[in-house]
């Protein structure tokens, strides 16, 4: 595998660290389950440290015999399915503010800022219609750009 975010191999490390109980795994055992490289798998364990100790669950042991073990108790892991839940509910994505910028250029059309359509259709085709006046005066300040550069005359 390539780049693999720590929630990920963490994850992955947990469901293997799952199917197991109630043995442990060693770090070997872990690198062919997940088909994870060792650093990986590292990184997954520190991931899954930090969310049973941030939500104050029983942590994850290691001995020298078992290898690493999850607790026994599904309360626990009910417990930290909602804590990870919780953790990807509050993660900041990349690239929303696309999204709400985009929607606002939408609401800047004053029949798309209230809902006054009995039909959806009729919301839709508002919608349509604004992001065709949008894209409309995009291209026509984009052709505006160009024609007020001089054009080279090659002989």
């Amino acid at each position: 595998m390539g780049r693999v975010p720590a929630n990920v191999s963490g994850d992955l490390v947990r469901v293997a660290l799952m199917e197991a109980r109630p043995a442990g795994l060693t770090t070997r055992q872990l690198v062919t389950a997940t088909e994870l490289s060792a650093y990986q798998v590292q990184s997954g364990l520190r991931f899954l440290r930090e969310v049973l100790a941030a939500q104050n669950l029983t942590p994850l042991t290691w001995t020298r015999r078992d290898g690493y073990q999850l607790s026994t108790d599904p309360a626990d892991w009910i417990a930290y399915e909602r804590a990870c839940v919780r953790i990807e509910l509050t993660r900041v994505l990349p690239r929303r503010w696309i999204v709400e910028r985009s929607l606002s250029w939408l609401m800047r059309a004053r029949r798309n800022a209230r809902d006054y359509e009995r039909l959806p259709e009729h919301s839709e085709a508002h919608i349509t219609w604004a992001n065709i006046t949008l894209m409309t005066r995009r291209i026509a300040r984009a052709n505006g750009r160009r024609a007020a550069i001089p054009k080279l005359i090659v002989a």
